[in-house]
């Protein structure tokens, strides 16, 4: 069995923090496939900017998104989901390291 059929199956298991939102048509590896966000081909291009969360907790949908995002592979889009999360939390902050 192919690399990306057991990836497949090994995401397939991992519990969903929020199911009813879709994952990105790939997983962003820079020099595979176009920019998500900087490209015309990229699967957010043109798409709103992550806003700045209005709550920063591990309870919140923004932090949960960034979970499912990772615990399947889509790193780069992961970060991008917690990064808004890191800016507005306090510097020095416990959460502050958890978002990083």
């Amino acid at each position: 069995m192919c690399y990306t059929a057991l990836m497949a199956i090994g995401s397939m298991l991992r519990r969903r923090w929020l199911p009813e939102k879709s994952f990105p048509s790939y997983a962003y590896l820079p020099g595979r496939q176009p920019h998500p966000v900087r490209d015309p081909a990229g699967h957010s291009y043109n798409s709103q900017a992550m806003p700045l969360a209005a709550e920063i907790s591990v309870d919140s949908d923004t932090f949960r998104w960034g979970l499912d995002l990772f615990n399947h592979g889509y790193y780069w889009e992961a970060h991008e989901a917690w990064e808004g999360l890191w800016q507005v939390a306090d510097r020095g902050a416990p959460l502050r390291m958890l978002f990083k």
